[in-house]
């Protein structure tokens, strides 16, 4: 008797949707559950109403929280889940992703958020047709992990520039001319008000009055590749940094880089670190993979963790 090809062990894909992402429609979710169906496999889907119920519900999904109700009998005939998928954008993404890290399983993203900031640093193409094939070919590779205290990201953090570009942009739709990101930049900067920081990145320490202060994993942070150089997992972040907020010429900055063209060097420097602190920043605004958090501390303490996300791309 011929043997038989053993038969392909069901993946059981657990899908966090964000209903609220800017451009989620039923439509395109169906087209991931038909294809994770037609692969032979198996999905639950959970769509929570708020972000805190979403980092909730992924860790039910792992088993690391209880569930306050019976658990669906669907969820666990379908088995343990194998793999998270975050249906949003970068918030989305970075809840799951903590889920993920926690459970040590890999994460998909099917990014219908407005940025997809961290999809977009790991991936040449970000449509849903391309996530669908990933997710389903399953091939992962390691990012780092950055802390903030108990708050964890994936992309990158930044105060001053990105928070206010991200709000700015939050009332317009992305334009694919670099002119028009010079432009933009231009009307967030006036927004900053700066202040002299002190600044340690490992062991060397200094005093900097900067208009951007950014602290990347990956490249992208609000749609542009201000850390082109990032290195997904070598342990450190690239911090970018501009020495004198009178002398920068921001336009010019942020179209040779949605260009890919920047070279640092003069006005914006990039460094290299696993420790990062900075003070004063009591009232900043900080943005975290997207999401937008006054800081109530005067230091700002982030530090390069040892374990690392799995991300499917």
């Amino acid at each position: 008797m011929r043997k038989g090809q053993p038969r392909k062990k069901s993946q059981h894909y657990c899908l966090l949707v964000n209903r609220q992402a800017v451009n989620y429609n039923s439509d395109i979710i169906k087209k991931l559950t038909t294809a994770i169906r037609n692969h032979g496999d198996n999905y639950t889907i959970f769509e929570p109403e708020t972000a805190f119920k979403l980092l909730n519900t992924s860790l039910k999904a792992i088993g690391a929280k209880k569930w306050h109700r019976e658990v669906p009998k669907a969820f666990l005939q379908r088995g343990k889940v194998t793999t998270l998928v975050a249906c949003g954008g970068d918030g989305t993404v970075n809840l799951v992703a903590r889920a993920g890290l926690k459970a040590n399983l890999p994460v998909g993203i099917f990014p219908i958020g407005k940025f997809n900031n961290i999809a977009r640093s790991l991936n040449k193409e970000i449509t849903t047709d391309s996530a669908v094939q990933n997710i389903l070919k399953g091939t992962y590779k390691k990012i780092d992990t950055g802390a903030i205290g108990e708050q964890l990201f994936f992309g990158s953090a930044a105060i001053r520039f990105i928070p206010e570009m991200q709000k700015l942009l939050a009332k317009e739709s992305l334009s694919r001319f670099a002119f028009r990101w010079g432009q933009n930049a231009k009307k967030a900067v006036t927004t900053i008000k700066t202040e002299p920081l002190i600044v340690k990145i490992d062991a060397f320490r200094f005093e900097v009055n900067p208009t951007v202060l950014n602290i990347n994993l990956l490249s992208n942070s609000v749609g542009i590749p201000i850390s082109p150089t990032s290195i997904p997992d070598d342990g450190q972040a690239e911090i970018i940094i501009d020495f004198d907020s009178n002398k920068i010429n921001i336009n010019q900055f942020i179209r040779q880089l949605y260009k890919e063209k920047y070279i640092f060097a003069n006005e914006f420097k990039l460094f290299r670190g696993k420790k990062i602190s900075i003070q004063p920043v009591k009232g900043e605004i900080l943005y975290l993979d997207g999401e937008l958090i006054v800081l109530p501390n005067e230091v700002l303490d982030i530090e390069i963790i040892d374990k690392q996300l799995k991300v499917i791309c």
